[in-house]
């Protein structure tokens, strides 16, 4: 009966360290690994949002510097003929 006792009260230890001690440490690591995996998702959107606008500055400025080349192709016949 002893014996068990004892065996009851380890337990009882075992189960309050992991209550207590072991869990809440647990928690604390998932949290700040939500965090950081949260943390990393907005650089990559903002990351993301950064490369499309400059995409499409590129884009807008090639465009322009095609219509001003179409611009003057168009404009050089015209002068030849007068």
């Amino acid at each position: 009966m002893k014996k068990m006792l004892t065996e009851i009260e380890t337990t009882k230890r075992r189960v309050n360290a992991l209550e207590f001690t072991l869990l809440p440490q647990l928690y604390e690591n998932q949290e700040y690994i939500e965090q950081k995996l949260e943390e990393q998702e907005r650089e990559e959107i903002f990351r993301l949002k950064k490369i499309k606008d400059k995409k499409e500055a590129e884009e807008a400025e090639d465009e322009a510097d095609a219509d001003a080349a179409d611009d003057e192709a168009t404009a050089e016949p015209a002068e030849q003929a007068e």
